[in-house]
């Protein structure tokens, strides 16, 4: 680096980023960059300039005294200080662009920008223009983060104490949102360490993290990124399926009383609407929807918790002998039983493999943690209270679709457990569990392209996919088409949630949503010189390595058992 000649100073410069790391202890010293210092001469002209082009705006009226000095001592500690980072444009674009940040004291509504303009809300992978700023709020990002996470889960939970007793399943509930929130801090952390060491050029590493797989090669080299990649194409896809299902399950639901048409009609139906959404070119499209999608969210469960109120009065007044079957107190399916229910709860908490992209189309990377955090606690108090009064008002007898639980109830114990549902001779309900089923559809739409972003980056991101499916190309719009087609083949061969969505939780929920975030955390913080995590955490960290192992190991073994035997029945 040259000296500092006449007229300059030597002063650190500080990326956006940087404000994350203040909670991280670096054993680096920052580097000092020389930044030329504007003389008097040179402000006054630049000032004139700047007046002759643009009247000085006065200050709004109403201004309180402390709302100035809070800006004037913001102004002061900013000065001109600014730093210019290469980054994606968008994470399903290959392409790089220069965004300058503010510093460190900068005004969360100079920030602000309304670039979601009508001109390009929909822009799709065909599209020649993209929005030249970039960028979703903090708030934007909790919602997408509540929008990726609910969705599947909600219509599995009440049936989990079925074989794991409630209050074991709120203790495992309780235990999972923990894992996946220190998992996510490990990515943050891990990340932002790393990133901030690369924007200054330092030697420990030469990986920036914009993707989950660029998070396993700095880890890991190429190895880890492959391997990033093979699970996180697996997860996705995988979720995607159950998606579908429950997209034509609830549709059939919906408009069974107008068109009587089977599942898997309704599943092709679904197919182009499908495709087009998954020809969006990044998440910051579906960014305006994500309101939407988290208030179908919030209306299912709302929706669940009051059928569940208003139908516990059903097996009210059963004999004693039969409400003594209806809750179970103990677990009550055994070791492999257990491996199936905590892979269930993992793939419902499964969000981290979403947080790359999500954190790379943030305006200010540093309050990722903020919406994370925020995301996971909403999404456990709806969880637990989704499982709570599903399974304490239908019990033993909820059905594997949840919809036929709201809409059939049975006169006695015995019909619950000799019949079908739609041969029970209790009451019946039709508004409310169409209306879950609408939300469940809307909600489950806005996600599907949300889950498929990181699939298709991970095809774009491969050798072969840099060089020839880059985006707007022939061979893209086969890959994406490739990918929704066997996401829609799945459904038609398996039609049950439950089975799909297991057999891929089992595996990909413990490897993705925390061993990875984990381990590969912490070699990267400890190739970049950061601080290692204490004792404590440490001892946390290995705990969670254990369960996430028992889930690998005994609910894929259960999962399989079970998807093996539904096509033998």
């Amino acid at each position: 680096m040259a000296p500092p000649t006449a007229g300059q100073e030597t002063r650190p410069i500080f990326s956006a980023v940087t404000s994350a790391a203040s909670r991280t202890p670096w054993r680096t010293t920052r580097v000092a960059q020389t930044v030329p210092r504007q003389s008097a001469q040179d402000s006054n002209d630049s000032s004139s300039s700047s007046s002759d082009e643009a009247e000085p705006q006065p200050l709004p009226q109403g201004r309180t005294r402390r709302r100035r000095r809070r800006k004037r001592k913001s102004r002061r500690r900013r000065r001109s200080t600014r730093v210019s980072i290469t980054c994606l444009l968008s994470p399903l674009r290959l392409r790089r662009r220069t965004i300058s940040y503010p510093s460190l004291a900068a005004d969360e509504e100079d920030a602000e920008e309304d670039y979601f303009g009508p001109q390009r809300s929909m822009t799709m992978v065909w599209d020649d223009d993209l929005p030249e700023d970039h960028g979703i709020t903090s708030t934007e990002a909790t919602m997408s983060l509540i929008t990726a996470i609910i969705g599947a889960g909600i219509m599995a939970l009440p049936q989990l104490p079925v074989a794991g007793e409630l209050v074991f399943c709120v203790v495992l509930m309780f235990v999972t949102a923990a894992a996946t929130m220190e998992a996510g801090s490990a990515f943050f952390r891990s990340t932002m360490a790393n990133n901030i060491v690369v924007g200054r050029g330092l030697k420990f590493s030469s990986t920036y993290i914009h993707t989950y797989e660029d998070f396993g090669r700095a880890a890991y080299g190429p190895a880890g990124e492959k391997l990033i990649r093979f699970f996180l194409v697996i997860w996705f896809v995988g979720g995607s399926c159950g998606f579908v299902i429950l997209m034509g399950q609830n549709v059939q639901n919906i408009l069974a009383p107008v068109v009587s048409l089977s599942y898997r009609i309704w599943v092709l139906l679904l197919a182009p609407l499908l495709w087009f959404l998954a020809m969006m070119r990044d998440v910051s499209a579906i960014a305006k929807l994500t309101p939407l999608g988290v208030a179908s969210a919030f209306g299912s469960c709302i929706i669940i918790v009051s059928c569940s109120i208003m139908d516990m009065k059903v097996w009210e007044e059963w004999p004693e002998q039969d409400l003594k079957e209806l809750h179970n107190m103990w677990p009550a399916g055994g070791l492999l039983s257990l491996g199936s229910l905590t892979a269930t709860v993992f793939g419902a908490f499964a969000c981290i493999a979403n947080v790359p992209s999500i954190m790379d189309e943030m305006k200010e990377k540093q309050r990722l943690m903020r919406s994370f955090r925020s995301a996971i606690i909403i999404v456990t108090a709806l969880y637990i209270g989704v499982m709570v009064m599903g399974y304490h008002a239908y019990g033993n007898f909820i059905q594997s679709n949840l919809v036929d639980s709201l809409t059939y109830h049975p006169a006695n114990w015995e019909e619950a457990q000799t019949l079908k549902p739609k041969d029970w001779t209790g009451s019946e309900r039709i508004i409310l569990p169409t209306a879950m089923s609408f939300c469940v559809v809307v909600n489950l739409i806005i996600s599907y392209p949300l889950i498929l972003a990181p699939v298709f980056l991970a095809f774009q991101g491969t050798t072969y996919g840099k060089e020839n499916m880059k985006v707007g190309t022939t061979m893209n719009y086969v890959m994406r088409t490739l990918v929704v087609a066997f996401t829609i083949g799945v459904p038609l061969l398996i039609t049950e949630f439950s089975l799909v969505f297991n057999l891929f939780a089992s595996i990909c929920g413990p490897v993705l949503g925390v061993v990875s975030p984990i381990i590969f955390g912490w070699m990267i913080r400890k190739a970049v010189k950061a601080k290692p995590s204490g004792f404590g955490r440490t001892i946390w960290h290995g705990f969670l390595m254990l369960l996430s192992l028992f889930c690998i190991a005994v609910g894929l073994m259960d999962s399989t058992q079970n998807l093996i035997a539904s096509f033998s029945n």
